[in-house]
């Protein structure tokens, strides 16, 4: 009986929960920093949402690391800032009032991985600006209506396949490594919308 309940138990979702809380109770350690408390609010309100999306990948694919938290050179997080993820294409983000961006890598047992990207850049305006940014939204993207008021662009590169959406102050980049999955990827959209608004 105890084995049964053994493997039932998903210790995996239990470390993210675990990580959640060690996170939340960090940034409000963070806020009694010389930092203005928007940013702390902020962090917490994008690690809330990046936390919740890994928690509900699509089906058939699971978390496969921690979701981790990129900050500014002002406001660096745990692993570094934009400029430690993305080198140089950082400033095209920073331009458009980046705060911070949470990642999630999801994967398949066949290896077959998504890889999410929600920056927080303030505001609706500086997010829809990076969204019509060449720099960020290259030239050649098809357009997608994903219904509930959601227009994205995306792009094929066989097998890759990138979407991108704004929704509130957040650009969305959802990277696929297998393009038979877009479908899922189109789905989980619509779910990342609504967890965000429930934020």
């Amino acid at each position: 009986m105890k084995k049964n309940l053994y493997h039932r138990f998903d210790f995996r979702r239990l470390a993210v929960v675990l990580f959640s809380i060690f996170i939340i109770w960090n940034s409000s350690a963070y806020c009694q920093s010389s930092v203005s408390t928007d940013i702390v609010h902020n962090n917490t309100l994008l690690r809330e949402i990046t936390i919740k999306t890994a928690l509900n990948p699509p089906e058939g694919f699971k978390l496969r690391v921690l979701p981790r938290f990129y900050g500014t050179p002002d406001a660096r997080l745990e692993e570094g800032t934009i400029f430690d993820y993305i080198d140089g294409a950082g400033e095209n983000y920073i331009k458009h009032g980046f705060n911070f961006v949470g990642n999630i890598l999801l994967e398949n047992p066949t290896g077959d991985r998504i890889t999410i990207d929600i920056y927080d850049l303030s505001s609706n305006q500086n997010a829809q600006d990076a969204f019509e940014d060449k720099n960020i939204c290259a030239p050649g993207s098809s357009p997608l209506d994903l219904g509930i008021r959601l227009q994205a662009k995306v792009y094929s590169y066989p097998p890759d396949y990138i979407l991108y959406f704004v929704e509130n102050r957040f650009l969305v980049q959802i990277n696929l490594d297998n393009d038979a999955f877009k479908d899922k990827a189109e789905v989980f959209s619509a779910q990342i919308v609504k967890i965000i608004n429930k934020e």
